[in-house]
């Protein structure tokens, strides 16, 4: 029992102390918010006026112990960088192959999540914690970020993309399926069934918040942006090498149309490249949708010549350009009618996707 004139503190002790060793991060943190000491003598003992001096050395103090608590809350916020409820991607997987899918715009999924951000760090507070590791920004968009992610249980390196939501943001409702889906987390799913397609990157996990959805996706090592890479190059690749990645992207677009996925923004940005193998990988369905008549096979052609245009001359085409291409006596004859036969002004002229495949500039060596 505290004597008079002495400090008296209460301690808010939590119903079950911890025992033993606590290794727990959690547990640690918990137990010092729970042991805070309460002090209820400040209005028996008033505190002198303080000098200039003391003022200062405590405003020094309070300051210290601030950035001592961010500089904590960041440790903290590491650990817990993505703490959802997590969506079974293979589960979403079934359900994809065992029914139709029908567009739903108007349901939006309801659930209730705390979202904290603090020193520009998310803890996403849920059913699931420690399960990734977010890292440093690796490109930003319209709607949303992409960033380094390493998943904890195996120290896979992922690519951790955050879509915010629009007001009208498509969702997919599948049989089976509690809440409806984004299109692009269903995109995604549907253009990977059935046999694996090295050419289309993979959808691991997802998770689904009140304000944006979260995608976790493979990312190839080491990779770059097809764009970046071809600036690497001067903004010009050589009919080959052009050739090579061609042939790569094609595949994927034959792939996703097979699948009924519609990609609709088939584009250097939106293609990785391995700099070691030279492989490519289709990323990034948010523009797309699903494909519902032929129509759809044409712009994908057209978009590809578009793609093939750009690689070897660097420039976008037009009637112009288009025209003087037999001019240029360092293009192989097939590659000409290639880019002529995707980019015709009629799509009923154009060459379909199958033809594209098959065509004699691909058989080239």
């Amino acid at each position: 029992m505290a004597t008079a004139g002495s400090a008296h503190f209460e301690l808010q002790k939590p119903l079950q102390e911890p025992t033993g060793d606590v290794k727990d991060t959690t547990s640690m943190f918990l137990y010092s918010l729970w042991w805070t000491p309460i002090d209820h003598t400040a209005g028996l003992h008033p505190r002198p006026p303080d000098s200039e001096g003391s003022r200062k050395e405590r405003k020094g103090e309070k300051s210290k112990k601030k950035r001592q608590k961010q500089r904590w809350f960041r440790k903290f916020a590491s650990l817990f960088s993505c703490f959802s409820r997590r969506k079974s991607t293979k589960a979403l997987d079934e359900r994809v192959e065992q029914g139709e899918v029908d567009q739903d715009t108007d349901a939006v999924p309801s659930r209730s999540t705390l979202i904290l951000k603090m020193n520009n760090y998310y803890v996403l507070l849920d059913l699931i914690c420690w399960k990734y590791f977010i890292g440093k920004k690796l490109g930003e968009g319209g709607c949303g970020s992409v960033f380094e992610g390493t998943r904890c249980e195996d120290g896979l390196q992922v690519a951790v993309k955050f879509t915010v939501k629009t007001e009208n943001e498509p969702y997919i409702s599948l049989p089976d399926h509690p809440r409806p889906v984004p299109l692009e987390v269903v995109l995604t799913v549907m253009a990977n069934q059935g046999p694996s397609c090295p050419r289309i990157i993979k959808l691991l996990d997802w998770q689904d918040h009140p304000d944006q959805y979260i995608m976790f996706l493979e990312r190839p090592s080491p990779c770059m942006g097809m764009h970046h890479f071809w600036l690497h190059y001067d903004a010009h690749f050589s009919e080959e090498m052009a050739r090579h990645f061609m042939r790569q992207v094609t595949d994927a677009a034959a792939v996703c149309c097979f699948r009924r996925v519609f990609h609709r923004d088939i584009k250097m940005p939106n293609l990785l490249v391995n700099i070691e193998t030279l492989e490519v990988k289709l990323i990034d369905f948010g523009c797309g949708d699903l494909l519902k008549n032929t129509s759809y096979n044409t712009y994908c052609v057209w978009s590809l010549g578009v793609l093939l245009f750009q690689m070897i001359t660097s420039l976008f085409p037009d009637s112009s350009n288009i025209s003087l291409m037999d001019a240029d006596a360092w293009l192989q004859p097939e590659c000409c009618r290639l880019i002529r036969g995707c980019l015709k002004s009629d799509p009923e002229q154009r060459f379909h996707l199958e033809e594209m495949l098959f065509h004699d500039w691909f058989k080239l060596f």
